[in-house]
């Protein structure tokens, strides 16, 4: 359809979607099923359908609703459910290095994996059972309502065919087709970095003030902590509000016509063409809605809410049209 068509092409692989080796389908991240949700015009609510909390065990369960409505209308669009609970691996245990491990630690019965060093060798780790599972009980609440949206977004496209969300949580750094856009963090295996003057592997450590790396100095109550590297500048994305239901594209002309920041005239007739075609989300109604929760403007008709906005507003607004109609 021309709104997968859409998706796929606003879609950044490794941020929005990931790709792990072997699996016929990539897998739909946070990030992208939030885009789909503003792309739609939809607002997400949620409602936590279980709750299972033992303090006494240390066993935690929650299945969260996510219901998406329709910015517009109000109208409901899709509903998905997410669940999370405590004996989940990543959650149930810690992956420890040698340094960190209690003097009675049983390193031979232990299950462990080797962590490949910047330096060519590998270290291994030691998994243990987190006994602070009390601290991520908000975590796990968090992440059924993540999976529950990542559920509702893929009904609400319509977007089974491209996406599945078995693996939404996954480790971004094991993408395919080189780096991704952006990187999300991994928890379970912290990155190791490398002291070149004492040739040795720093290691992640959480302070009181933040995480850092650091390592400590032979024969010495000290350590060595890393220098913090000046980090490169990255892309920011828009803050801005995204374009109207299934209406994205750039454009080359000029947006502000003389004496106007938009021609009224165009606008009228461009919104009757659309309205004409039965573009999806672009009926009087859901555009008027749009624009009150979107630009924070009160109006009788998309028209004169439109003359209402500023010249950013009206920018957006404009290329979301234009976008629009590319797809008649």
């Amino acid at each position: 359809t021309k709104f997968q068509q859409t998706c796929q092409k606003l879609m950044l692989k490794g941020h929005d979607y990931g790709v792990i080796p072997g699996t016929q389908k990539p897998t739909l991240l946070k990030p992208g099923a939030e885009k789909i949700t503003k792309i739609l015009g939809l607002s997400d609510q949620y409602e936590v359908t279980q709750r299972t909390e033992d303090w006494d065990r240390g066993f935690f369960h929650y299945e969260v609703k996510c219901t998406l409505c329709h910015l517009g209308s109000g109208a409901v669009i899709s509903e998905g459910l997410g669940s999370c609970n405590s004996m989940e691996s990543k959650y149930r245990y810690r992956w420890l290095w040698s340094s960190d491990l209690p003097p009675d630690f049983d390193r031979d019965k232990a299950v462990k994996r080797w962590v490949g060093l910047k330096s060519g060798s590998k270290s291994p780790q030691f998994r243990f059972d987190n006994e602070d599972i009390y601290s991520q009980v908000n975590t796990l609440l968090k992440m059924a309502g993540k999976r529950s949206l990542v559920d509702a977004a893929l009904h609400a496209g319509r977007l089974s065919d491209l996406f599945t969300q078995d693996i939404e949580d996954m480790n971004i750094d094991k993408v395919e087709g080189g780096e991704p856009t952006k990187t999300a963090p991994n928890l379970d295996e912290p990155e190791v970095h490398h002291c070149e003057e004492h040739d040795c592997d720093f290691e992640l450590k959480h302070g009181r003030y933040g995480d850092f790396y650091s390592h400590p100095l032979p024969g010495k109550n000290n350590w060595c902590k890393e220098k913090k590297k000046k980090e490169e500048p990255s892309p920011v994305e828009e803050t801005s509000p995204e374009p109207p239901p299934e209406a994205t594209g750039e454009t080359t002309e000029p947006l502000e016509p003389p004496n106007s920041l938009i021609d009224m005239d165009w606008l009228s007739e461009s919104l009757k063409n659309l309205e004409d075609n039965k573009v999806s989300g672009w009926d009087k109604v859901s555009i008027l809605g749009y624009m009150k929760v979107t630009y924070k403007v009160e109006a009788e008709t998309a028209l004169e809410a439109a003359s209402k906005l500023d010249k950013g507003q009206a920018a957006h607004f404009v290329k979301g049209v234009e976008a629009a109609l590319a797809l008649i």
